[in-house]
């Protein structure tokens, strides 16, 4: 067949509809690219369930040839993609039942799996932010350039839902500090840059910590203060008796009274490390500032603050 051909068999497929559908005949519409395409941009929503059940978004599930880069090439992924506000719920199911491993990577799946999880509702974000923790997805895409702006709408819907349990998880999926091998193979000797993801405060996963609901404060104090005990271990130890390890982020200098996860700045990848002590510090004052009637509430909240000098 020849292009126009193969489109107007295509097309005459897709008005057949689903309880009909031949599966053999429409594999046999696939000879190559061109039909591909054409054959994924004719579907509407009402195939989603079909394409799936019947494997013909199985590319997606693959692990890419080249993992060190990567282009909007897969129709699979269009498809999904365009389906997300025609049917948000199976898309959903869908992306949590791909595996993402090392196994399996695959760059632009990684990354339209990101966007489109921005795009759905939040009752659908919430259901995928432990997949992306678990799963380590900004671990995976490490070698890319990844922003807090790519997390921005996620972090959005799920602070306008209050969907706490999703912000920590999703807090913790942004926030993973690299190891002391990988920092050791730095560019250069001034720069240590702890994240994989750069401008995290862009995000807004700072505010929706320290704003957190009430029951989820001490959790939010645990995590990110495990966060910033991580990245201080990144440092050599200190010759002095006051602190273990040195300070990587000049945050001696800090003014811990003045500091505010609200102050704009020009974006440094030290203004992240900041925007982390500024979270600390707010939940501090929402937590063991509360506490202080209790001492012994007050002092199991501190142990978060303490074993970050040891």
């Amino acid at each position: 067949m020849n292009q126009l051909e193969s489109h107007k068999k295509i097309e005459e497929f897709f008005k057949s509809g689903t309880e009909v559908a031949d599966v053999n005949i429409a594999r046999n519409l696939l000879p190559n690219e061109d039909a591909k395409r054409f054959f994924f941009s004719q579907a509407d929503e009402f195939w989603l369930g079909w394409m799936w059940t019947h494997e013909f978004l199985d590319e997606i599930k693959k692990k890419a040839e080249n993992t060190a880069s990567y282009s909007y090439r897969l129709p699979e992924l269009e498809y999904l993609t365009r389906m997300t506000e025609k049917n948000p719920v199976k898309v959903e199911e869908i992306i949590a039942s791909v595996p993402v491993s090392e196994d399996s990577f695959n760059p632009e799946v990684v990354d339209r799996f990101l966007w489109i999880t921005g795009s759905l509702p939040a009752e659908q974000v919430k259901k995928l932010t432990e997949k992306i923790r678990d799963e380590k997805w900004v671990y995976l895409m490490r070698n890319f350039y990844k922003t807090g702006y790519d997390f921005e709408k996620i972090v959005k819907k799920l602070v306008e839902k209050k969907e706490s349990d999703a912000i920590l998880e999703l807090a913790e999926a942004i926030l993973i500090v690299k190891s002391k091998v990988e920092i050791s193979k730095k560019e250069n000797d001034f720069i240590i840059v702890p994240f994989y993801v750069s401008n995290i405060d862009a995000s807004g996963i700072f505010e929706a910590l320290v704003n957190i609901q009430e029951s989820h404060k001490e959790r939010a104090l645990k995590i990110i203060a495990g966060v910033m005990g991580e990245i201080i271990k990144l440092s050599e130890p200190a010759e002095t008796e006051v602190f273990e390890y040195r300070d990587l982020y000049s945050l001696f200098d800090v003014d811990f009274f003045t500091l505010e996860i609200g102050d704009k700045v020009i974006y440094s990848y030290q203004e992240d490390i900041k925007k982390l002590a500024a979270t600390i510090k707010k939940l501090i004052e929402k937590t063991i500032g509360e506490k202080c009637g209790d001492a012994n509430e007050a002092k199991k909240l501190f142990e978060y603050i303490n074993k970050l000098n040891s």
